[in-house]
């Protein structure tokens, strides 16, 4: 039989490695939205980011953050034209691209919290 003591130790270290996981799952999730609200809006590394005569297409852009997803939207309606490839200033599908590299934004952000963490 296991000593109580031993039990309870136990327990305790792994609700301590539930919240390591969880509060690193949760900044991991954060990073990756980040970075494709500012590939979306900015540009970077993975997309050419929103065309910008006036700046106002940009400035539009908004992340919400909800308990189980987060919404990046853009209310004005010229920018599903935009997207559409009217701009000399960004290719067509400027927000495709983005989602696109989505899966090569996650391995690097995941690359560089564990290398935070070794």
């Amino acid at each position: 039989m296991i000593p109580a003591a031993s039990l309870q130790r136990f327990e305790q270290e792994l609700a301590r490695s539930t919240e390591r996981v969880t509060q690193l799952a949760d900044r991991f999730v954060d990073q990756v939205v980040g970075t494709l609200f500012t590939e979306i809006r900015d540009g970077g590394r993975y997309s050419p980011g929103t065309p910008s005569r006036t700046g106002r297409t940009k400035r539009a852009w908004a992340r919400e953050d909800q308990p189980d997803k987060s919404i990046l939207s853009n209310p004005l309606p010229h920018v599903v034209i935009l997207e559409g490839g009217s701009s000399d200033q960004a290719p067509q599908g400027f927000v495709r691209i983005a989602a696109a590299a989505a899966p090569l934004i996650a391995t690097d952000i995941a690359r560089r919290l564990v290398a935070e963490r070794a």
